[in-house]
């Protein structure tokens, strides 16, 4: 559709981003740790939170330092990759929506399963560019599909007027507003 609308589409190879799993985890973690949470509040989180923020205590300030420099270098490279383009477009989920309890309370296979769904998406917040999911296909379940759009540093509006452009393209809203009348 966007090569409809007049866009050139080109494909990207993502870059390489050695250690970002581990340092994303890193600090995933110690920010958790930080959630101002009672005792009596943190028996009532999920088990998945909980680990995060049990782990997350154990992670001293050379390790947080370590991981918030991992991360600017993984910007840099990012934002040179993605320069010469006005959006990168990628999927937004890896997978289709996944049936109810599918994440377990087991924190460790629910946090392999968010990883496995979702791989396309934390990076991008990780490198501050600016990117919204725009529904692009629709099941015949009702299930709606999504693709992400990225944008370049500091270009919302673009981002926001390319979306709309593609939103305005897609009968998606038809085909699951029907599959839920049926």
């Amino acid at each position: 559709e966007l090569s409809a609308a007049g866009h050139e589409i080109e494909e990207l190879e993502m870059p390489a981003l050695p250690g970002y799993a581990d340092e994303f985890v890193a600090l995933w973690h110690f920010n958790a740790a930080a959630l101002p949470v009672t005792d009596e509040q943190f028996e009532l989180l999920e088990p998945l939170t909980q680990e995060f923020i049990r782990s997350g205590r154990t992670i001293g300030a050379r390790r947080v330092v370590q991981a918030v420099q991992a991360f600017t270098r993984y910007e840099q490279t990012v934002v040179r990759a993605f320069a010469p383009y006005d959006a990168v477009l990628t999927p937004t989920t890896a997978l289709t929506p996944r049936p109810v309890g599918w994440h377990t309370d087991d924190p460790k296979v629910n946090f392999e399963r968010q990883c496995q769904y979702t791989p396309h998406t934390s990076f991008v917040n990780v490198v501050g560019l600016p990117a919204l999911s725009v529904p692009v296909l629709a099941l015949d379940e009702g299930i709606s599909m999504s693709v992400q759009l990225i944008g370049r540093p500091g270009d919302e509006a673009g981002i926001l007027a390319l979306g709309r452009q593609l939103e305005r393209r897609i009968p998606w809203r038809e085909r699951v507003e029907a599959a839920f009348a049926a």
